[in-house]
C-alpha cells in the first residue's frame, strides 16, 4: 500500500496539466477557450507564451502571434517548437514596437524571419533595414496631399459616398512610404482632408 503522504508528494511534483494549464490561461489571462486550447497543445509552446508576456507582452497579442506568423514559420520550416530559436524577449520587443507605433504588423512579419535567422534585436533590424514607421505629422500630410491631388477620381468617389475609395487611397499612401506610413494616423488625416476639401 502507498500511503496518503506519498500520493501527494508525487502529485506535487508532478508538471501541471494540460487541462489544468488551459483553464489557468483562460482565467489569468483572459484568454478565450481556443486559443488556450490551441496554446497548451504544446508543451515548448505554451512555455514560450508565458515567458513572453513575463516580458510585459499583452496576453492576446501574444496568443495571435503564436498562432499566426510563429506557427507558420515552425510548421513551413518542417521544425517543432523545442527546436525554435526565436527568443521570448524577441517577440516581446517586437509587439512592444507595434504598441509604441515604432513599427506597424506588416513591418514587423516582414522582419520576423530576420530575427529567427540571425538572432538580432527587432530594434537593430528595424534600423538596418530603415524600416521605421513615418509618424511624422508634416510629411505623412505633404505624402497625403499629393495622394489626394493625384486621384481626383477616389476623391470624388469618396465625396459621393463611396466610402471604400479611402482604401484605394491608403493603399496609394503605404505604396509611397513603402509600408512604412502609421495606419491610424494616416486614415485619421485622409478623413479630416477628404471631408475639409
Amino acid at each position: 500500500t502507498v500511503s496518503r503522504e506519498r500520493v501527494e508528494e508525487v502529485r506535487s511534483k508532478l508538471p501541471e496539466m494540460p487541462s489544468a494549464k488551459k483553464e489557468r490561461f483562460m482565467r489569468a489571462h483572459g484568454l478565450s477557450e481556443y486559443d488556450a486550447s490551441l496554446l497548451v497543445t504544446d508543451k515548448a509552446m505554451a512555455d514560450f507564451f508565458e515567458a513572453v508576456i513575463e516580458r510585459g507582452a499583452a496576453a492576446k497579442q501574444t496568443a495571435n502571434w503564436i498562432q499566426g506568423e510563429l506557427l507558420k514559420y515552425v510548421n513551413d520550416n518542417n521544425l517543432n517548437w523545442k527546436e525554435f530559436s526565436l527568443k521570448p524577449e524577441s517577440l516581446a520587443e517586437i509587439i512592444a514596437m507595434i504598441d509604441d507605433g515604432k513599427i506597424n504588423n506588416k513591418v514587423a512579419k516582414d522582419i520576423l524571419p530576420v530575427i529567427i535567422d540571425t538572432g538580432k534585436s527587432a530594434e537593430s533590424v528595424v534600423a538596418e533595414k530603415g524600416l521605421a514607421q513615418v509618424s511624422d505629422e508634416g510629411a505623412l500630410g505633404e505624402i497625403t496631399d499629393k495622394i489626394i491631388t493625384a486621384n481626383p477620381q477616389s476623391v470624388a468617389d469618396y465625396k459621393s459616398g463611396k466610402k471604400q475609395a479611402i482604401s484605394f487611397l491608403m493603399g496609394q499612401i503605404m505604396k509611397e512610404t513603402k509600408g512604412k506610413a502609421n495606419p491610424q494616423m494616416v486614415n485619421k488625416m485622409l478623413q479630416e482632408k477628404l471631408s475639409a476639401s
